[in-house]
């Protein structure tokens, strides 16, 4: 299930960030919980981190558009 195509995260960063948390977690599962269910929490925590992680580490995409400052005026005609 860790492998599952549909939802590990996009980049290698990320998946990077993931297995080691996979990882982390199962340990951690299996020393304190239980040893027989450590890989399917660790499974499921890892997949509920995997959208955060893209959001964060996803370059923005070529050509993208740059962040506007708080302070300046979405439109210029409309400056009073």
């Amino acid at each position: 299930m860790a492998t599952d195509p549909v939802t590990p995260p996009r980049t290698p960063t990320a998946s990077l960030i993931a297995g080691a948390a996979a990882g982390a977690v199962t340990v951690l599962v299996r020393y304190r919980v239980s040893p027989a269910i450590g890989v399917i929490v660790a499974v499921l925590v890892v997949n509920l981190l995997s959208r955060p992680l893209d959001l964060l580490l996803l370059p923005a995409p070529f050509g993208g558009r740059k962040k506007k400052p708080a302070d300046a005026p979405s439109d210029p005609e409309r400056i009073h």
